[in-house]
C-alpha cells in the first residue's frame, strides 16, 4: 500500500473473494490479501474489501489496484478502485 502519483493510492495483493460483481456494470466488491513488505502475500494478514471496477479479475490473481480509500458507513474502511492494469507473474530461469 502506498501512495500513487497524483496523490491516489496503490494497493498490491491477491484476489481471495469476490462479493458481489454486477456484469453490466463491472461494479465488484472483493476482499483483497494485500502484499507485505518483501513481496510476500497474506501471511495472516486482514483481507481488505475493494470496490469498483473488477470484472474480469480472477480469484487467486495478483492487482496492483489504483485508488484511494474511503470510509463506508455501514462497512467500514475500503479501498476504491480507479483501474487496475494486468500484472504478469514473472517466471525463474527464462531462456
Amino acid at each position: 500500500m502506498v501512495a500513487g502519483p497524483g496523490g491516489g493510492a496503490v494497493l498490491d495483493g491477491v484476489l481471495e473473494r469476490v462479493t458481489f460483481a454486477n456484469p453490466e456494470t463491472g461494479y465488484t466488491i472483493a476482499r483483497i490479501a494485500p502484499e507485505k513488505g518483501g513481496g510476500e502475500v497474506g501471511g495472516g494478514a486482514e483481507l481488505i474489501t475493494a470496490v469498483g471496477p473488477l470484472l474480469g479479475a480472477q480469484i487467486g490473481e495478483f492487482l496492483r489496484l489504483r485508488g484511494y480509500w474511503s470510509s463506508h458507513p455501514k462497512y467500514g474502511r475500503q479501498f476504491e478502485v480507479a483501474s487496475y492494469p494486468t500484472v504478469l507473474p514473472t517466471t525463474v530461469g527464462n531462456p
